[in-house]
């Protein structure tokens, strides 16, 4: 099963189904312009944004809890976090707005991990420096390139720890991830992706039919509580406690049963994710995001910038740099709607013009046709379309592992052209097909042309699509498909120094608040970099593993 149908049952709950709610209270404290990732007030004083208004404080407290740490959120930073705070033998508190430990995707990306050692193949593309260095020019220096040379240095520590675990405890054994195909390792500056990402076993999901991270996920939280930690599901955190001097001492959660206050003596963790389920987070800080229309996060509405909320509540700052988006080329489309398979047929928008190179890392694909007018791109490929993938791709296998294309695939092209939902159409000549998608026919006409001029001089002089990815579009009928793009994580988190620890406007850390995971802002700026797979998760790990031990120890990592 394809990635992009196994998500398309996430669909149907889009962004705007995922907004956060608004609160009220006292004046707004922050003047800072959205522009410059931070809230604003309109002229006349009143907010502009629902969180630029802080609550009040919430008093009817029903239940007080003592712990070193309080982490916020169990997805994957959160119980790396409280796993490695009970191991240290800490007291320690998570809570979680929904009802279970949460993980999504498959790799887990790293510099170092013993594995490597083992299989020399892949250390030649493996140098963290140069790794630093291309991650810092892919973000143009919008980044803290301490929190990435951070990551680098002890990321294989860290996922030493966890794999020796998952190989006494499980029996897994670990594995390049599928999902940087070796082909990719020398490929074109358009699409190079670095061999960082391990796996745990082998394909997408693991023996209980668990996306591999969920399992992984489910496991570390088990590891976690069986040490001590204690996890509060269905609690979400509402707001952060701080005293006098503005350090911040506890969070509050709420359960059914009313409120739950935790303090922390050692300090407290956020790592309750992204903005990407909260439309007006969207609005201010990445409106490209809006474009979409789709989100897949899983589960979906959690993710709905609570942490920022919290922190810009006691008078944190959002990151410096811009939202990094991870958009990528899924959700319901047609046939051969250019996803992670590479095939390299001719794309068009609405108005039938080319606008990016066909082969892009899966980011830069769906950033492409969310810059073209409405959003929409197509691929359009012929009768001929078995032989040429077979051409480019001769083993014949997508990024799931599947086959591309089999027995049953003219069929199903027959089919999505049938339903009449947008999603593929066909016809017997160029302009024709043009008609259908609503292009002007002179415009995709000559774009054709030009295409196949190019495929029969074997170099694509306007895009460099590399030479072995062209096929000529000659044979009819011929077919255009819609190109889907959803959001999977909209990375917008709280200013962040080297250490992991949360600042306010002047940079100034804020004492005993610190973030990590999709929280952690600073560390990815403009967008995903998968010329690095598996950086998020390997990050989450990394700072979850590393950062309680030090608070612990009253030492900065």
């Amino acid at each position: 099963m394809e990635r992009r149908e196994f998500l398309k049952g996430t669909l149907a709950l889009g962004a705007g189904a995922l907004a956060a709610a608004g609160f009220s209270g006292c004046a707004p404290q922050n003047t800072q312009t959205a522009n410059t990732g931070s809230s604003s007030t309109s002229p006349s004083g009143s907010a502009r944004w629902s969180w630029d208004i802080a609550p009040e404080p919430i008093t009817d407290i029903a239940e007080t809890i003592q712990a070193d740490i309080v982490v916020v959120g169990a997805g994957f930073a959160g119980v790396c976090a409280a796993q490695s705070a009970a191991e240290e033998g800490a007291t320690v508190v998570v809570l979680e707005k929904t009802a279970q430990a949460n993980g999504r995707g498959l790799d887990i990306g790293n510099f170092g991990a013993t594995w490597f050692n083992d299989h020399p193949e892949f250390t030649q593309y493996h140098d963290a420096a140069d790794a630093e260095r291309i991650y810092y020019e892919f973000s143009h220096s919008n980044v803290n390139r301490l929190l990435f040379r951070y990551w680098a240095q002890h990321s294989g520590v860290a996922f030493d720890h966890l794999a020796d675990y998952m190989q006494k405890t499980y029996g897994y054994d670990v594995s390049m991830s599928a999902t940087a195909p070796a082909d990719r390792y020398n490929a074109s500056e358009y699409y190079r992706e670095l061999p960082t990402c391990l796996q745990f076993g082998y394909g997408w999901y693991d023996e209980d039919g668990n996306w591999w991270m969920q399992g992984i996920v489910n496991k570390v939280a088990q590891w976690a509580a069986d040490l001590g930690a204690d996890f509060r599901y269905e609690t979400p955190a509402v707001q952060l406690v701080t005293n006098d001097a503005g350090a911040v001492t506890g969070v509050i959660g709420e359960s059914k049963s009313g409120f739950v206050q935790v303090n922390a003596s050692k300090g407290v963790i956020l790592a309750c994710g992204d903005i990407g389920g909260n439309d007006e987070m969207l609005e201010a800080w990445c409106p490209l995001a809006l474009r979409t229309g789709a989100n897949v996060y899983t589960p979906a509405g959690a993710n709905t910038g609570d942490g920022v909320k919290m922190g810009l509540w006691v008078g944190a700052d959002v990151q410096h740099g811009p939202a990094a988006p991870m958009i990528h080329p899924m959700g319901e489309g047609g046939p051969f709607g250019q996803g992670g398979e590479g095939l390299g047929f001719l794309c068009v928008n609405r108005e039938g013009e080319r606008y990016t190179v066909e082969v892009n890392n899966t980011p830069g694909m769906a950033n492409a046709r969310l810059n073209q007018p409405g959003g929409i791109s197509y691929t359009i490929f012929d009768a001929d379309y078995a032989d040429k993938i077979l051409k480019i791709c001769p083993e014949n296998i997508g990024i799931s592992g599947a086959p591309i294309i089999d027995d049953n695939t003219q069929q199903t092209i027959d089919d999505a052209v049938a339903a009449q939902n947008g999603m593929c159409f066909t016809a017997d000549t160029i302009e024709e097909l043009a008609s259908q998608i609503g292009a002007d026919p002179a415009t995709l006409r000559s774009t054709v042309d030009r295409w196949n001029e190019l495929v029969g001089n074997g170099n694509d002089t306007d895009m460099m699509l590399p030479a072995d990815r062209l096929s000529d579009l000659s044979t009819p009928p011929y077919y255009a498909s819609f190109n889907p793009q959803a959001n999977m994580v909209i990375i917008y988190g709280l200013n962040c120094d080297s250490h992991s620890r949360v600042c306010d406007k002047d940079d100034k850390p804020i004492e005993g608040l610190y973030a990590i995971g999709n929280m952690q802002g600073n560390f990815f700026a403009l967008d995903y970099p998968l010329i690095i797979p598996g950086i998020s998760h390997g990050r989450c790990l990394t700072f979850g593993y590393d950062l309680p031990k030090a608070m612990l120890k009253d030492e900065l990592i």
